[in-house]
């Protein structure tokens, strides 16, 4: 029990030092991480003289000498003795946690506060820094991971980002220091390793985002040097790149034929003698073979049943069979090893010249869903508002220096030098590294041999608003991989029924497990279509690649992708072909328009289409019903296909006449409450939502002669359907965009 006496004297220290500095930011997690002597020459000068008058108060010298408010002293008191060290240590991380809970609170008797606490949080009116210079620092390492200043946000404490992801993105300069650290790097890892080096640069595929959590405050963060600030690739991450490429070459979906159980026969099988000679190489280089023993098939259950099966034998054992299990105990029971393959960090090429390193930029994710997604709403509803979240990550198109090194070519175990590049660059292309790889990040080089990509080709008929951070001002990035992932989520929560969040995470991936259909980055061909890659396993149930390959055309069909999908924008074409992705065998055969249609042909395709794509869902079509505030795709009935619009000749003249709805003196209505229930406010909805989305989608469709039409999908709503629509609404409908109540296609 604390004795009253030190509660007052650390409240009332803690509360002066608040007092005199009103923004405070994160003292608190700067001494915890940075260590009481490194953090007293980040802090300013009153902001030290008051920890150290507070351990002059609390914890005397045993000199009975003060605290000196010079951090070198300081310094040379504590290196000195290492007790009273720890006791300082201890002393100012509790003085810190007093810090924590002072926000002009009134204050007891007794030094506790009255009120309600911040619960661990920072207790600051504003975000002032309480480091030395009263700025973020240069090194945006340094900013992003010890130097997180904090805000009030709506009554809670929030780390404030924009500063610290604005400065890292604008650093650019690379200090002399730097590049004197890269050649000292160099000429030490080849002076220590030689010949035993083995070199390669390879560039990102796309973007790389690499320690995405290792700032807790900012919630996303980024692998930078700590000394110099320059993005990098741990050797930890690569080595657990290379140990899981080696894993799956050599040994997922490898099997013995043989039964232990059955009697030897006088031949070792081949494919046991290869899973026992591929258990040698992966413990020669990667250490102890220590791979789950628990799923079916793993190469240290299958090894483990064959060692006791040969111990039964005993002395009945043959020669070979005899080296055999020599061989296999030496894998499994051998004594403990690191293994001969020594993986250095890849570090950016040209650092030892450059003097600016751009290297950074800012992306962004944004869950529309976050109540959904964190299990708190059965559904997805569209009354939830996008939150977008801002990381670095590291450009497209940059390359990074790998090396690779053994302690002795007898160690290698048959592994040459141009079997581990080949490791290297199949890993970085198949697997990647840092976070997000199943959405595109984080690959490097050229594509696997061994993957399996499977294609689809379309072009956008309108112009499609995403772009990631730089949405609108860089177009170089508009189709990205989470984009098209967001809007497949969106389809396939509308045509699921109570099992979509199962379906859509076994499909798309979610908080508990990766996607299963990795999305790469969208390429674009010679002819200037754009070409989507899917990555999709060989073991993927038949269901669920026929669910997939479902989604995919419905979003093709129906929707968008990127900002205004629903008002138009973001409308793709499928050009269709034999083996791509929705025509590839198990993918279901989806049907296809032919260019010269007419309004009755494209009903027909979609009709039958939509009717397939319900029973690939085990649904079929279903009766409409309100749905709320959840888009559903239920029945093909919801669908609406207008004739040709004469007067339209772009598509970006199709595109204002859809917008015309958000325009209350065009069409009488605002265009997000259409459908809405006209006492939404009296039930207290409406007003009080965040977000209020269109119960309409459309998609924009070139039709024959270079004309357009439009095809809206409706999803029911509380109390309307489309016949309840105003008379104004309708007029506008059928005079700008060719929809009628005869527009449905059944």
């Amino acid at each position: 029990m604390m004795p009253a006496s030190l509660q007052r004297r650390r409240a009332a220290q803690a509360r002066q030092l608040c007092q005199n500095w009103k923004g405070f930011a994160s003292l608190p997690a700067l001494l915890r991480v940075n260590g009481l002597i490194a953090a007293s020459c980040l802090v300013a000068d009153e902001v030290w003289k008051s920890i150290c008058r507070h351990l002059d108060d609390v914890l005397p010298r045993p000199d009975e000498a003060s605290w000196p408010p010079d951090p070198v002293n300081v310094a040379e008191i504590l290196n000195a003795d290492p007790v009273l060290a720890r006791k300082a240590t201890a002393e100012v991380a509790a003085f810190c946690d007093w810090l924590k809970r002072f926000d002009g609170r009134e204050q007891s008797k007794d030094g506790q506060e009255k009120g309600k606490g911040l619960g661990g949080r920072p207790a600051s009116a504003k975000a002032l820094a309480c480091w030395s210079g009263r700025g973020l620092p240069a090194n945006p390492s340094l900013a992003m991971s010890r130097a997180v200043r904090f805000k009030k946000d709506k009554g809670n404490w929030k780390a404030d980002r924009d500063p610290v992801l604005n400065s890292v993105r604008a650093n650019r300069a690379l200090s002399p220091a730097a590049r004197a650290w890269y050649e000292s790097f160099t000429t030490a890892a080849e002076a220590l390793h030689g010949d035993r080096l083995l070199a390669r640069t390879i560039s990102t595929r796309w973007r790389l985002a690499i320690g995405l959590s290792n700032s807790p405050a900012l919630e996303t963060c980024l692998t930078l040097h700590p000394l110099h600030g320059f993005p990098y690739i741990p050797a930890t991450a690569l080595r657990g790149m290379l140990r899981r490429q080696f894993e799956r070459e050599n040994f997922v979906g490898r099997t013995v034929k043989q039964d232990p159980s059955q009697p030897l026969g006088p031949e070792i099988p081949a494919d046991l003698g290869a899973l026992v000679a591929n258990a040698e190489r992966f413990r020669s280089l990667f250490g102890d073979f220590n791979l789950p023993a628990s799923d079916e098939g793993s190469p240290s259950k299958l090894l483990d049943e064959w060692r006791k099966r040969l111990e039964e034998a005993g002395t009945m054992l043959d020669a070979d069979w005899a080296r055999l299990r020599e061989r296999i105990d030496k894998v499994l029971v051998a004594e403990p090893t690191s293994g001969s393959l020594l993986v250095l960090d890849a570090l950016p090429e040209g650092l030892g010249a450059a003097e600016n390193l751009d290297w950074l930029e800012l992306d962004v994710m944004t869950p529309h869903y976050t109540r959904y997604y964190r299990g708190l709403a059965k559904f997805a509803l569209d009354s939830e508002s996008p939150v977008p979240i801002h990381f670095p990550v590291v450009k497209r198109g940059k390359s990074f220096e790998f090396r690779l090194a053994t302690r002795g070519p007898q160690d290698m175990a048959g592994t040459d030098r141009d079997e581990l590049i080949g490791l290297l660059e199949r890993g970085l292309a198949e697997i990647g590294v840092g976070g997000k790889t199943t959405a595109g990040y984080g690959r490097l080089g050229s594509r696997g041999a061994a993957e399996r990509e499977e294609f689809v080709e379309f072009e956008r008929v309108t112009t499609a608003r995403c772009g990631g951070y730089g949405a609108g001002t860089d177009q170089s990035i508009a189709l990205r991989p989470p984009s098209i992932r967001g809007a497949l989520r969106f389809w396939t929560r509308a045509l699921a029924d109570e099992d979509g969040r199962e379906i859509e995470t076994r499909l798309w991936g979610g908080t508990v497990r990766g996607q299963r259909i990795q999305i790469r980055a969208v390429e674009k061909g010679q002819d200037g279509r754009l070409r989507i890659a899917f990555l999709v396993p060989d073991d993927m149930e038949p269901d669920d690649r026929k669910r997939a390959s479902a989604v995919i055309w419905t979003w093709l069909q129906l929707g968008g992708i990127g900002r205004r999908s629903r008002r138009g924008s973001g409308s793709l074409l499928w050009h269709p072909d034999d083996g791509d992705f929705l025509n590839r065998k198990g993918g279901g055969g989806w049907p296809f328009l032919e260019p010269a249609h007419d309004t009755g042909q494209v009903k027909l395709f979609l009709r039958n289409g939509l009717s397939k794509v319900l029973k690939t869902f085990g649904v079929g079509p279903r009766p409409i019903e309100p749905t709320g505030e959840r888009f559903c795709l239920v029945n093909p009935a919801q669908v609406y296909v207008g004739e040709e619009i004469a007067d339209c000749r772009d598509a970006k003249s199709v595109l204002s006449k859809v917008a015309g709805l958000s325009d209350p003196k065009r069409s009488g209505r605002d265009y997000l409450e259409l459908g809405r229930a006209s006492d939404d406010k009296a039930k207290g909805r409406g007003g009080g939502r965040d977000r209020l989305a269109s119960p309409m989608v459309w998609r924009v469709m070139p039709a024959p002669g270079g004309t357009f039409r439009v095809i809206m999908t409706w999803s029911p709503n509380e109390t309307a359907s489309f016949e309840d629509l105003s008379t104004s609404i309708k007029d506008y409908l059928q005079r700008k965009l060719q929809i009628t109540a005869a527009s449905r296609l059944w």
